[in-house]
């Protein structure tokens, strides 16, 4: 009678098992798989290389195909190697040029000279360049009556162009 009897487990546990009075397993209904894709999941040497690609000046479709994957996946797992891919690696540049130069490696120090250089120039607060004055826009109606109270000036044509001011 013992045997009778079904478990809460029994019922209720998955996968489910189908026994019999004697609690054999007679059959199992199979899980249900996943469809699709297996989502991507990014590797950081992939991220590394993302960022290295960007501070190279490579495009988003290149990168995309060197990685192997499409430029919508590029952009959703990527996005913040993508905007400061090229930051990062600079930055990470020049913590290696002073490393070098703290060092004594004379090359080093010439190109952060070069860069303290480039970066103070940038920089600088020059004074901008004053722009002369434009013209004043006219109509096109406006333009042709300012051209046509000139027309006749310094040409051969003299007064014969000028309006008459008499009535006939």
């Amino acid at each position: 009678m013992r045997n009778l009897l079904w478990s809460h487990a029994q019922i209720f546990s998955f996968p489910l098992k189908i026994t019999d009075l004697w609690c054999k397993t007679l059959q199992e209904t199979p899980q249900p798989k996943k469809r699709g894709p297996k989502p991507y999941a990014p590797k950081k040497a992939e991220r590394d290389d993302v960022a290295l690609f960007m501070a190279s000046g490579m495009s988003e479709p290149r990168i995309a195909a060197v990685l192997g994957i499409c430029q919508n996946t590029l952009r959703k797992h990527f996005a913040t190697e993508l905007q400061i891919g090229r930051d990062r690696e600079m930055a990470a540049n020049l913590k290696r040029l002073r490393k070098a130069a703290a060092k004594g490696n004379v090359t080093a120090m010439k190109h952060l000279d070069a860069k303290y250089g480039t970066v103070s120039t940038e920089h600088s607060f020059a004074a901008p360049e004053a722009q002369p004055d434009r013209p004043e826009k006219l109509g096109k109606k406006e333009q042709a009556m300012r051209e046509a109270s000139t027309a006749g000036q310094g040409t051969t044509w003299g007064q014969d162009l000028e309006p008459k001011n008499t009535l006939n």
